[in-house]
């Protein structure tokens, strides 16, 4: 499977741009599509290839209020100190435009989430954490999906759609950029019970903003253990990263054969809320 790797990023810088075709081509193969892919050298203030956009500085957002339920799952915080923290491509842009076998969106990350025994979930809202190159979005609408497992990959979409979505700092950043909450309120899926679950909120880019040329989202990773904030069960290593864009189509985001080859992304930020 395609990867975006440090080594095809320099070949691609050496490649003679000689028509529109090449020069696509050229700029798709620079696209980073995880966070560390952008780093030189690691540190408490990681050296970058390029630099990120400075956005305004963030405040704190109530992560699981309102639609009539609080958090029944989140995963955690991300925690840009520890040596394995990363983010990747979950997205619809300017740079990573929705297509292909993914119409829906440009980039997603779906990560799991578990409704334990003797509980049935009504579900209500989904959250993701995005690291983000600018402060906003427009449209102010994301698609969203939940779907079953098949075994310990992702199976059949259970219910999705496009939805009103909010963007609030978290106070969190690394790598040059802010985090934000992307969250959406959702109406339609049917009651969860017991069994494992995968889930998108895909913020997006691609209107009239000024600053939509240069927008990137990279869903956080969490890598603590335990991480901080974290409601519910711990997920395993069930991640799947796919995007027509990148040319890849769920695989596992874990591992040093996964989409961010060993570096952080065995879990990642996200949350669900709702009753039960």
């Amino acid at each position: 499977m395609k990867k975006v790797l440090f080594s095809l990023v320099l070949v691609a810088m050496l490649v003679s741009l000689v028509s529109v075709s090449a020069m696509a081509q050229d700029t798709k193969a620079t696209v980073p599509a995880s966070v560390r892919e952008n780093v030189i050298s690691t540190g408490v203030a990681p050296v970058l290839k390029q630099g990120w956009s400075k956005v305004q500085p963030p405040a704190h957002p109530p992560y699981c209020n309102g639609n009539g339920g609080s958090c029944l799952f989140y995963a955690g915080d991300f925690n840009s100190s520890n040596s394995l923290a990363n983010g990747l491509a979950n997205e619809t842009d300017i740079i990573v435009p929705a297509g292909g076998t993914t119409p829906n969106y440009g980039a997603a990350v779906y990560a799991n989430f578990q409704v334990p025994a003797g509980f049935t979930w009504n579900v209500t809202g989904l959250l993701s954490n995005v690291l983000s190159t600018i402060g906003g979005i427009d449209p102010t609408t994301a698609y969203w999906e939940i779907d079953s497992a098949n075994g310990s990959s992702v199976g059949s979409v259970l219910c999705s759609g496009t939805a009103t979505d909010s963007f609030i700092a978290t106070g969190r950043n690394g790598f040059g950029l802010n985090e934000y909450t992307v969250k959406v309120n959702i109406s339609g899926c049917p009651a969860l019970t017991p069994a494992n679950y995968f889930s998108i909120v895909i913020p997006a880019c691609t209107g009239s903003n000024g600053s939509c040329p240069s927008a990137r989202y990279f869903l956080s990773d969490v890598t603590d253990k335990p991480p901080a904030n974290k409601l519910g069960y711990t997920q395993p290593n069930e991640a799947y990263f796919t995007s027509n864009f990148f040319g890849v189509s769920f695989e596992p985001t874990w591992g040093s054969s996964g989409a961010c080859a060993g570096l952080g992304c065995n879990r990642f930020s996200t949350g669900v809320y709702g009753t039960r």
